[in-house]
């Protein structure tokens, strides 16, 4: 019968899918997503909260086993999901599945956290790993059931809400993991949107082992005031089913794993275990899953989904239907004019309402965000102070004959030490990362805001946060150790100034080689005028020597006459004679052509040595500026050598006053131990919350700056494309087609009404 209602319901679904108004619609991928959760035979339970919900923790205490990283900051980048095998067939191993396709399987357990946290240094877990799955026994059912680690609702990461979103619209139930403080308005927003998905939700509150110290807050008194709350929240929604319970996931995982916290007895453990109330949490999740099963609830909670996004396809068929009437009735241009010119007219009128909310979230959101930070500064310390002190009364409960020095030595410069430093520091990094992502959300909060307000498409800003100053410790010989630092400052400068000359030093090289890289193309050129002038020489020949022939030629001269000259008949007389004559016409042709040859050779010749000459004057600059920078470079190496000898000697020196310390001290350490301690912490504490209010000032007006910015240039935007769309035709769907759409969706409402 349960295949009878999944089956009908997919067939009738499937049927839809081919219609304009389901195509068109936003609706679609929602679903499809319906259709997949019919058609998934396991029971699948996605995990959700916010990071410091205790999520990671929670789900270790199911497994029985410290697996799943978790901290106080963001951890988990990936969906993690924990299939339910038979009793005794554990299998130490998982599978990654990544985004691009491929897959790895049978992975140890021991690798996990390479494959599912921020931090890994293996791989970009959030931007390359889809899922990763890995198989252990929780519950005593035959139904296949999985339980879903989701990233979180606040994650750093840019996918991480969408993973989480889509995620609780695939699975069948829910278990939502809240804070400390309980529902927040983050909190309140978020279940209202994924009580139209999950119908089954089981509200935990964890942390229940602290609630003794919040103002007398009992156990019993918070979930009584959080159903409250949540009944609020489901007033409009009789349809969601829903509990809340109150547990301690980190007492259940110290009670269950012995080999992360193998310094309780077997009676302590099971005190934790009881007072965690984590058995009756597991009981009630199993009851859960066997009602769903038996009750084909799973199922029919799908269609109910299915029933409300048909319902809002429904409507929007009907508001087109009636936007046409109204078009039809209207003048075609008169009323998109009508239409366009309200439109602009209303964001006219909206635009300082809507900046002013955008102003009033950003700084809304930012004292929130302080007050919370400020709080888990107050969190971090007096829990790492706790440790600190308890490390001391160890300390001393363990060696009774201990002597004087090795007390001071344990607390100054051994374990303690170390453990103090550690603690400032990894508080100052857990919050760099709480504000970095909580301004980031901030930022993506007034980015959706200016989306609501002007619609289009959706506004994508990633800025840098910077980070917390970092805190500094004095003591008796902070003006010995500021020496050192600023001589080791001073070594850092010159190093930086060694290196900046090797990275000029390899320019030089670089250009040196391009540099005789031209110089031989320059001669290669010589080589081929050369070349080429010998072939034009050898294809011009030799010279033509002088041409000479013999020449009959003719002339006038005068008649000898008869007797001396006597008798001259006629005066003058035509005589022909022979010359010799000199041709130079081809040897003159020849001596130009070489000349002219010649003359290009040289000249070109001429070019290219004044080329190589350049080049050579730059290639001696070369290395005449490599020569000086070799001997700066000598001279800082010796400055550097200098400045570290006299670091190590005054490092010397420190360690002897410090040790003289410690003798002086010695007679009170015991004393003012504690004391001293607690100051620190305070003054820690206060510099910490100086330096995240003045971060979340900055980002503050850097959110509100960029945002009203991005506001102003998409309200131009929109009033263009208002403008633009007053020659567009706006009736594009035939009014008879969405009618017989809409009486398609209704007949599929009614049966699926009758499945349920």
């Amino acid at each position: 019968m349960v295949k009878d209602i999944a089956s009908t319901a997919i067939k009738e679904l499937q049927g839809l899918k081919d219609k304009d108004i389901i195509q068109n619609s936003i609706l679609a991928d929602e679903l499809d997503n319906v259709i997949s959760r019919l058609k998934d035979k396991s029971f699948r339970l996605a995990v959700v909260g916010e990071f410091s919900s205790g999520k990671s923790t929670f789900l270790n205490a199911i497994l029985k086993k410290d697996l799943l990283k978790h901290g106080a900051v963001e951890t988990t980048a990936t969906l993690t999901q924990i299939d339910n095998i038979a009793k005794g067939q554990n299998d130490d191993t998982f599978d990654v599945q990544y985004n691009n396709g491929k897959e790895e399987k049978n992975l140890p357990i021991e690798k996990l956290q390479d494959y599912t946290i921020t931090s890994s240094k293996v791989i970009s877990v959030a931007d390359e790993v889809k899922k990763v799955v890995l198989r252990t026994h929780i519950f005593d059912v035959d139904y296949p059931v999985s339980l879903i680690d989701t990233p979180g609702l606040n994650g750093v990461a840019d996918n991480h809400r969408e993973k989480t979103l889509n995620e609780i619209k695939n699975a069948h139930a829910c278990i939502y993991l809240l804070q400390v403080r309980g529902v927040n308005k983050s909190d309140a927003d978020f279940i209202k949107y994924l009580s139209e998905y999950q119908k089954n939700i089981l509200f935990v509150q964890n942390f229940i082992d602290e609630l003794h110290d919040l103002e007398g807050e009992t156990p019993e008194q918070k979930i009584a005031a959080q159903r409250k709350i949540l009944e609020e929240i489901f007033k409009d929604s009789p349809d969601v089913n829903f509990d809340i319970l109150g547990v301690s996931a980190r007492n259940a995982l110290i009670a269950q794993d012995k080999k992360a916290f193998p310094k309780y007895s077997d009676e302590e453990r099971k005190e934790l275990m009881e007072s965690s109330r984590f058995e009756t949490l597991l009981a009630e999740v199993q009851r859960l899953i066997k009602e769903n099963l038996r009750a084909k609830k799973q199922q029919k909670d799908a269609i109910q989904v299915a029933l409300r996004i048909l319902d809002q396809m429904h409507d929007i068929a009907e508001i087109k239907i009636e936007q046409q009437k109204t078009d039809a009735l209207e003048s075609g241009q008169y009323g998109k004019v009508k239409y366009y010119t309200l439109l602009e007219e209303k964001l006219q009128k909206n635009k300082d309402k809507y900046i002013k909310n955008i102003k009033n979230y950003v700084s809304v959101e930012a004292s929130d965000l302080k007050r919370i930070s400020d709080k888990k500064v107050v969190n971090y310390l007096e829990e790492f102070r706790d440790e600190i002190e308890k490390g001391i009364d160890d300390k001393l409960q363990s060696d009774l004959r201990m002597r004087k020095d090795e007390l001071a030595d344990f607390v100054y410069n051994g374990e303690l030490s170390r453990k103090i430093s550690q603690s400032i520091y990894k508080v100052s990094q857990d919050l760099n990362v709480l504000l970095s992502s909580g301004l980031q959300n901030i930022q993506d909060g007034a980015m959706m805001r200016i989306e609501e307000y002007l619609g289009g498409t959706k506004v994508a800003v990633k800025t840098e946060w910077g980070a917390l100053p970092k805190i500094v410790e004095t003591d008796d010989t902070s003006i010995l150790k500021d020496g050192i630092k600023d001589k080791e400052r001073e070594i850092e400068e010159l190093k930086s100034q060694n290196n900046q000359i090797e990275t000029e030093q390899r320019q030089l090289i670089d250009e040196c080689k391009q540099n005789r890289l031209e110089m031989d193309e320059e001669r290669g050129k010589l080589d081929n005028l050369k070349i080429d002038y010998d072939q034009k020489i050898f294809n011009l020949g030799s010279k033509p020597r002088f041409e000479r022939k013999q020449v009959t030629k003719t002339r006038e001269i005068k008649r000898g006459g008869l007797f001396g000259g006597i008798l001259d008949f006629f005066g003058t007389k035509t005589e022909t004679y022979t010359e010799t004559v000199t041709n130079s016409k081809e040897r003159n042709k020849w001596i130009n052509k070489r000349n002219k040859i010649e003359q290009e050779y040289f000249s070109k010749q001429e070019q290219v040595n004044l080329a190589l000459a350049n080049l050579n004057m730059k290639q001696q600059m070369l290395k005449d500026r490599s020569k000086e920078l070799s001997g700066e470079q000598d001279r800082i190496r010796a400055a550097i050598k200098a400045q570290e000898s006299r670091v190590k000697n005054e490092k010397e020196l420190l360690e002897v006053q410090r040790n003289k310390a410690r003798r002086e001290h010695l007679n009170n350490i015991k004393k003012i131990a504690i004391k001293q301690l607690t100051e620190h912490f305070n003054t820690v504490s206060e510099n910490l919350r100086i330096n995240i209010a003045s971060m979340l000032s900055d980002g503050e007006q850097t959110i509100t700056t960029k945002a009203l910015n991005i506001f102003n240039e998409r309200f131009t935007e929109r009033l263009n494309e208002i403008k633009r769309s007053l020659s567009e035709d706006k009736n594009t769907i035939n009014e008879n087609k969405l009618n017989i759409d809409r009486a398609v969706i209704e007949k599929v409402m009614r049966n699926l009404e009758e499945l349920v």
